[in-house]
């Protein structure tokens, strides 16, 4: 049997003078900001690196709601994506709720707008550090619901309410903390990990 090991899934940002090139060879709009028009760079929801003993593959997927499915711009875009994938050889698909368990379906509604570090803008980099140094511990060693824990962070840093709640949405987005996906993430609940992965060391420093 051959087993394969995956890398925690990432988002990844397209090169914007590639999709805005293969825009313009299909005859597309390029998707751009509605308030600025100008074009915008293009994400992939999910990138799986899938390590094997001759080598590494790659998925990419986009998650998408069925119903969405039937709009043409949305359709449009898609294409521009699926070309820029293949252009690179990697297996490119769309994920819609009817594909995937409903738990992991509802925990990455939850999670998906907190995987960028911009949904944290209003913290600095220390202030994301000294709650993560002070959460991951706890959330590890203690039998504690996790709005417990980060409204115990939130006073402790005299932080708004649901701050340091947000950062651990950003943890779990990042995959920083990994846990089973497939079981539902609940806040009153302790939460499980399976993994803690280490700040990298230029994040440290920035902190």
């Amino acid at each position: 049997m051959v087993t394969s090991r995956h890398r925690y899934p990432r988002t990844v940002s397209a090169r914007l003078d590639e999709t805005r090139a293969i825009a313009a060879d299909l005859g597309i709009r390029h998707p751009v900001d509605p308030r600025t028009r100008e074009p915008v760079v293009m994400t992939t929801d999910f990138v799986n690196t899938i390590r094997r003993p001759i080598g590494t593959i790659e998925h990419a997927r986009t998650l998408k709601y069925a119903k969405e499915l039937v709009h043409p711009r949305v359709m449009e875009k898609f294409e521009i994506e699926r070309v820029y994938w293949a252009a690179r050889n990697i297996d490119w698909g769309i994920v819609t709720e009817r594909e995937i368990d409903p738990a992991l379906a509802t925990n990455i509604r939850w999670l998906h707008p907190y995987r960028d570090p911009s949904a944290l803008a209003r913290l600095t980099v220390a202030a994301i550090c000294n709650v993560e140094a002070v959460l991951t511990p706890r959330v590890v060693a203690e039998n504690l619901p996790l709005r417990d824990l980060t409204d115990d962070c939130d006073r402790r840093f005299t932080l708004p309410s649901g701050t340091s709640l947000a950062v651990a949405r950003h943890l779990l987005a990042s995959g920083r903390w990994q846990v089973n996906m497939r079981s539902p993430i609940q806040v009153p609940q302790r939460l499980n990990l399976i993994n803690v992965v280490e700040p990298s060391s230029s994040l440290r420093e920035a902190g």
